[in-house]
């Protein structure tokens, strides 16, 4: 994955927060990612559905939990770049999901990562899922296969749980109730990168 459309290595925070937003939130996904995202995911699949047999998963449920871990490889390597210290709680280690966080930085706060496909036009976060991270980081796929990811914005545990909520059964939410909001009504990513990389600095 190349960070940045211009390529350029980011060396120090001041120059990482000069750089514009609409070039810090694109990312070239590098090919080799996708094969990588696709054999965890069946993996991950495989030792969920063994362990809840009972449960039918769709095409759709299959593709959104390939998104999702996509998301998050893809967060994991942007905190590598940056040599950002992070605890990863990689689903496929934790595929019983003992732990409530995605990611936990140095300085003990807890990040979920939700990433949305191309054609999906609300950030929805399930209630049931929701642990009460004290980040919600949002990415979306710009192509299907996909080439390139936007890094859309992040809220916090405040927002979320401020947020409306669309109820099991309404459009946006045919079965479960979720948080819901636009893509537009995230915090900017600039923020965010900000608040990683000063994650690990003792003062």
């Amino acid at each position: 994955m190349k960070l940045l459309k211009s390529q350029t290595k980011i060396k120090n925070i001041k120059k990482l927060l000069k750089t514009p937003v609409e070039e810090m939130g694109e990312y070239d996904v590098e090919s080799e990612l996708i094969p990588y995202a696709q054999t965890h995911t069946l993996i991950f699949l495989e030792r969920y559905k063994a362990d809840h047999p009972k449960i039918h998963w769709t095409h759709k449920q299959e593709r959104n939990t390939y998104v999702g871990l996509l998301g998050q490889k893809i967060f994991h390597l942007i905190c590598q770049q940056f040599n950002i210290p992070v605890d990863y709680n990689d689903p496929l280690l934790d595929w019983r999901q003992q732990k409530n966080y995605d990611f936990k930085l140095a300085n003990q706060k807890t990040i979920e990562v939700k990433c949305f496909d191309r054609h999906d036009r609300k950030v929805l976060i399930k209630k049931s899922e929701w642990h009460g991270n004290d980040y919600l980081v949002v990415f979306r796929l710009a192509d299907e296969k996909p080439s390139i990811v936007h890094l859309e914005g992040y809220l916090t545990k405040q927002q979320v749980e401020n947020l409306p909520v669309s109820e099991q059964g309404e459009f946006y939410t045919p079965y479960a109730s979720a948080y819901i909001c636009d893509f537009t009504d995230l915090n900017p990513t600039s923020k965010f990168i900000e608040v990683l990389m000063r994650s690990h600095v003792v003062n």
